[in-house]
């Protein structure tokens, strides 16, 4: 056994902020703490020391934040805003249109399968503001809830969204109303509000939940056995909306993961996605957290850490993707903050803890699967676009290219040459459109692990860069909103039930 780092957390119990400590304990990374009240308490971090160190090389600073709402009082997680301490900007945000949903799954970050007293559905001009507070900061956004097509003007909603310059655009959704006889048409309208020739479009990507194809995983965590055709349903209608020319919205699937109930299908959902890689941007996997509607009686039994994702991925796929093809999220900064300086394009960078999320890329060329750690050294890339970033953020603009071209000169593994070079020389050469066009021939496994109140990590929080959007402007860190503020939050904005009852756009739409 041996100690690792001092950090803050929580007591799941009253939620204050105690001491915590990160110990190696037999392969694993643990977290302890004790409260004065409650006792104490114990619990898995990430399952593998190994990975934990590995991801941890990876750790890079945050980018200051251009927005601040609060001034210290009761410190962090507490003094959302964001607050003096936090030390990273705003990469995505999330913004809540409804609470209302039309599924209940036990598994839910938002509650939704709870009965609600009040209604949490800010309204158009309310949303108006919460665009304007971050427009001009912020590129991408995703509209959530509840379940975001229950809105019926979500397409006005999404056209307000880029007239105001955020360029990619995600619904997170069940799939109901996209598996209705009127999904595909639905679709159609989410995407293509400038027109069908138009190089603009509205929705960028459709984040679908998808825990995978068994009656037992759809039970466990829909609570309905046959839940598994709407997904399946959702996902052709979305398919249908495609021509050679428009090719967006993409979908990533989203499956929920929980130990012993489906972690036995990451490799199916994998396949799937590949088979599908022409609409199928990917697949984002999200250990559960145990917030909202999740149960705690089997924390320990259920607990799924992003190692065990890993390993799973490598057994499932009998070694065509191993776990060291994967790289923390911020490994993909240098090149994001590469296109920024360079372009001015995309995102100024792509940050937050080492130890919140993975991704591996995968090319997809004649329906093999190739991730791209077999054609890129990815260290000595990440170490070149490291410099290029650097020479670009400060001026020197030809030393920055010098180091961009190295990065593709050098990085390229000699026998993967002739097959990965024609796709990225356009790239290399600062062709946008053509960045949009590799990326076509990729598909990209992710893994985003929130945290609940048994992992809680301070540090972690104040690296976050998936920020919660109210409609009073205030940004909330993910992980802070779902554990300690929603249940404060959502109803301080809501109105009574009764006052909406009648109201409400008939739901007729979103049954399949």
């Amino acid at each position: 056994m041996r100690h690792l780092k001092s950090t803050k957390s929580l007591c799941p119990e009253c939620l204050k902020v105690i001491p915590a400590q990160l110990i190696e304990d037999g392969g694993k990374v643990l977290i302890e703490k004790v409260c004065d009240e409650h006792g104490n308490y114990r619990d898995t971090y990430w399952s593998s020391y190994d990975q934990y160190v590995r991801a941890e090389r990876y750790a890079r600073p945050g980018i200051e934040p251009r927005t601040r709402h609060h001034q210290e009082g009761r410190g962090c997680p507490y003094d959302c805003g964001l607050c003096p301490t936090h030390r990273n900007s705003t990469i995505l945000a999330v913004i809540d249109i409804t609470n209302r949903c039309n599924a209940r799954c036990p598994t839910c970050f938002a509650s939704a399968d709870r009965k609600k007293e009040y209604i949490f559905e800010p309204t158009i001009e309310e949303i108006d503001f919460m665009l304007d507070s971050i427009a001009g900061d912020v590129k991408a956004m995703q509209l959530t809830g509840g379940e975001p097509t229950l809105r019926p003007d979500l397409p006005e909603i999404i056209l307000h969204a880029k007239q105001r310059g955020i360029n990619h655009i995600e619904i997170n959704t069940n799939g109901i109303v996209l598996a209705s006889p009127k999904g595909t048409e639905y679709v159609k309208s989410l995407e293509s509000m400038f027109g069908d020739e138009s190089e603009k479009k509205g929705l960028s990507t459709i984040y679908l939940k998808f825990n995978g194809f068994s009656r037992s995983t759809w039970e466990a965590t829909t609570g309905d056995p046959n839940w598994g055709a709407i997904p399946l349903k959702a996902f052709e209608n979305a398919k249908k909306a495609y021509n050679d020319r428009r090719r967006s919205p993409g979908v990533m699937l989203v499956p929920t993961l929980v130990k012993g109930v489906n972690d036995h299908e990451v490799g199916d959902i994998i396949e799937y996605a590949i088979k599908n890689s022409y609409v199928c941007r990917g697949v984002n996997f999200q250990p559960v957290s145990f917030t909202g509607s999740m149960s705690i009686d089997q924390r320990e039994k259920s607990r799924y850490t992003l190692p065990d994702l890993l390993k799973d991925v490598e057994e499932q796929t009998h070694g065509e993707i191993k776990a060291d093809d994967f790289y923390p999220v911020s490994g993909v900064s240098p090149f994001a903050e590469t296109i920024w300086h360079w372009k001015g394009k995309g995102l100024p960078g792509f940050v937050c803890h080492p130890h919140c999320g993975l991704m591996a890329a995968l090319l997809i060329q004649d329906g093999d699967m190739i991730p791209i750690t077999r054609y890129v050294n990815m260290d000595r890339f990440i170490a070149s676009l490291t410099k290029s970033a650097f020479y670009f953020k400060n001026g020197k603009t030809t030393r920055g290219k010098i180091y961009a071209a190295k990065a593709l000169t050098t990085a390229i593994k000699p026998t993967a040459a002739h097959r990965i070079v024609p796709l990225v020389r356009d790239v290399a050469e600062g062709e946008w459109k053509a960045l949009g066009q590799l990326l076509l021939h990729m598909v990209f496994i992710g893994a985003m692990h929130f945290m609940d109140p048994y992992n809680f990590d301070v540090e972690r929080v104040q690296m976050c860069s998936i920020h919660q959007i109210l409609p009073d402007g205030m940004r909330v860190p993910f992980c802070t909103y779902q554990t300690i503020h929603r249940p404060i939050l959502e109803k301080k904005f809501s109105i009574p039930l009764e006052e909406r009852k009648g109201s409400f756009q008939q739901d007729s739409l979103a049954c399949p």
